[in-house]
């Protein structure tokens, strides 16, 4: 069995695998189980930075689509402007 050091420097898959071969053999220790959950925190963390770095980009995305919008119903404008000149 490895000691919770052992375990928290560990990555996630690797830990996982450890405690289903723990499982397996019926042998389950609490170092494990906060191991997994100190683990299981993190992920949770990271996945609400990855959300919220999502909707950021959303938003990002969505003004240049306004701006690109913008832009092209000026440029026709100026396309219909120069028609005109050119007559």
């Amino acid at each position: 069995m490895r000691d919770y050091t052992d375990m928290m420097n560990m990555v996630p898959a690797e830990l996982v695998r450890h405690a289903l071969d723990c499982a397996k053999v019926g042998v389950l220790s609490i170092a494990l189980v906060e191991a997994l959950a100190v683990q299981l925190k993190d992920i949770d963390e990271l996945c609400e930075k990855l959300h919220q770095a999502n909707a950021g980009l959303q938003v990002d995305l969505d003004e240049a689509l306004d701006a690109r919008d913008e832009w092209q119903g000026l440029a026709e404008q100026l396309n219909g402007v120069v028609k005109e000149w050119n007559r």
